[in-house]
């Protein structure tokens, strides 16, 4: 049974873009797998997921009509819109990240493709929270779309805003010759197909990050995943594989809420929540709001050791406590 507060809900809508060929005299190498993985995604986000609105653009359409395709699902849409992309990433300027169209005429041009800026500015104001799915080079230089402030009268719905990338930072994403699918998206298709046998009964956005990047773990790409607010709780599909076993007795659990956010970096109202960085917080702050300083700031650290829930709950929680 699908989840009707998830990606299900009454009101949802899906656009599905990209191309696995272009225009004649392209410099872009032709992708025979994307459209395959297309017409597949929007088979499984029917059948598997429950989804009722999904839109594939069309193959050789060009940017306008995308941007149109997502300004129609934002403003249609009272549940949650998810914006999947599968096809060349070009960098633009600044290393700006474009999405390749039918007519784009090579990865160095971006005068025929779509502006990501602009698509994630569209899905920012959902109302019902946006998933962004990105399979393409260098999608790991996108970031998530600012979210529209929760509906306080829709508290049983995840609201905010989810991005999962094929890659990190300016890493390429793969699709590997004669294969149907995409390296990344395959994977994805398999675990909402096939289920995850060690997964809940329910797949949500953030058990699909970890359960994909699990498999590509010693694989040529990384995939990344960014969650503001609480949408990486979002039901995207059953657990096909969830076989449950005989329910242990156990105390039920504490009326209080969860200190611990998953997958996601802790945001300034976890600030609460947020222990052991506070010296480290208040020098960040203190740099920050010296006045006599004319230098940016900036806050260099390993992978995963913490440095976004350092500025969310530590930084910005601090400047507003001040």
């Amino acid at each position: 049974m699908t989840d009707p507060t998830g990606l299900a809900a009454p009101g949802g809508r899906a656009v599905l873009v990209g191309t696995g060929s272009h225009a004649p005299g392209s410099a872009l190498p032709a992708l025979p797998g994307v459209d395959t993985t297309l017409d597949d995604l929007a088979r499984v986000l029917r059948e598997v997921c429950g989804m009722e609105r999904v839109h594939r653009v069309p193959a050789q359409a060009v940017a306008a009509d995308v941007m149109a395709a997502v300004e129609e699902a934002v403003t249609g849409a009272t549940g949650p819109v998810l914006f999947c992309y599968v096809g060349h990433g070009i960098l633009g300027p600044r290393d700006e990240l474009y999405l390749a169209t039918h007519a784009s005429p090579a990865a160095d041009r971006v005068s025929a493709a779509v502006p990501y800026r602009t698509v994630r500015d569209l899905l920012g104001d959902a109302v019902g929270g946006s998933v962004t799915v990105l399979d393409c080079c260098f999608s790991g230089r996108a970031t998530a779309p600012d979210g529209r402030p929760a509906d306080p009268f829709a508290s049983a719905r995840p609201d905010g805003s989810f991005l999962l990338t094929s890659a990190s930072q300016f890493a390429v994403s793969f699709a590997p010759e004669g294969a149907r699918h995409t390296l990344f998206s395959g994977h994805l298709l398999r675990l909402l197909e096939d289920g995850d046998p060690g997964g809940p009964p329910r797949l949500t956005l953030d058990h699909l990050y970890a359960a994909v990047e699990r498999e590509l773990r010693d694989g040529p790409a990384r995939p990344y995943a960014r969650s503001d607010g609480t949408l990486g709780g979002l039901v995207v599909a059953p657990n096909r594989a969830y076989h449950p076993g005989p329910v242990p007795r156990a105390e039920p659990p504490a009326d209080v809420p969860c200190p611990y956010p998953g997958m996601r970096s802790f945001g300034p109202a976890d600030r609460e929540w947020f222990h052991g960085r506070e010296k480290l917080s208040e020098r960040l702050v203190d740099a920050v709001r010296d006045p006599a300083s004319d230098h940016p700031v900036v806050l260099v650290g390993a992978s995963g050791a913490g440095k976004s829930s350092l500025l969310g709950a530590g930084l910005l929680a601090g400047l507003e406590a001040r």
